[in-house]
């Protein structure tokens, strides 16, 4: 009961966006023995799913949305020492928003939910080209690349960093790398058209996509 407690609160302050009071639950819930991986799942995962879907059923705004991040990453800083021994079992995504498209909002809240669900997220930012996305994926080498558009008149660079990644040998399938890709005008039959792996239609859907991919494929818990 004293955990579901502590459970229950995490959950609270992550929703209200309170940094604090998350660190200092945490805190206390590890002094005291309790299982830092549940508290990381059913505490502030759980939370960030919750905020991903008021989101999308307009009942919290963008500002809220941001607070309850920086609440979550609060308790992660708490929790990071736990998992030491985990981290190269991480998966990672290098994820950024394709040449000529500056929109960063969609981005980010793909970039926490993805985190909320485990990934390590490199983010490399807005207006980047098919070159530069190359350069990220030979230098962290992740499992997925997670490209986003907002424009009918950019998503075209999606195809072109695919084809890129190719040509120069960083990409034969999905054995070398996933791709993901989503924003308000691609669609699932776009995505196949051009030979991503993975599409998803929002920040919350983007998550479970990438998860749900991986663990079919036995490299998630």
């Amino acid at each position: 009961m004293v955990e579901l407690d502590y459970i229950a609160q995490i959950r609270s302050l992550v929703m209200a966006g309170k940094a604090e009071g998350v660190q200092r639950v945490i805190k206390n819930a590890l002094k005291e023995g309790y299982d830092p991986k549940t508290l990381l799942q059913e505490g502030l995962m759980t939370s960030m799913e919750s905020v991903g879907t008021k989101l999308i059923n307009n009942t919290f705004w963008i500002p809220e949305v941001l607070l309850s991040s920086r609440a979550m990453h609060a308790g992660l800083h708490v929790l990071r020492p736990c998992f030491k021994a985990e981290k190269a079992k991480k998966l990672r995504v290098v994820i950024g928003t394709v040449a000529g498209d500056l929109h960063d909002i969609g981005k980010k809240l793909v970039s926490i939910m993805l985190e909320a669900k485990g990934f390590e997220v490199i983010d490399i930012g807005i207006d980047v080209t098919h070159e530069y996305f190359a350069r990220a994926v030979r230098h962290y080498q992740p499992q997925v690349l997670a490209m986003s558009s907002l424009l009918t008149t950019t998503m075209l660079e999606m195809e072109r960093v695919i084809k890129y990644l190719e040509q120069v040998g960083l990409r034969k399938d999905s054995e070398d790398l996933v791709v993901m890709v989503g924003g308000r005008p691609v669609t699932e039959e776009y995505a196949e058209e051009i030979g991503a792996d993975l599409y998803a239609k929002d920040a919350s859907e983007a998550a479970h996509v990438a998860a749900d991919y991986f663990r079919e494929q036995c490299l998630v818990s």
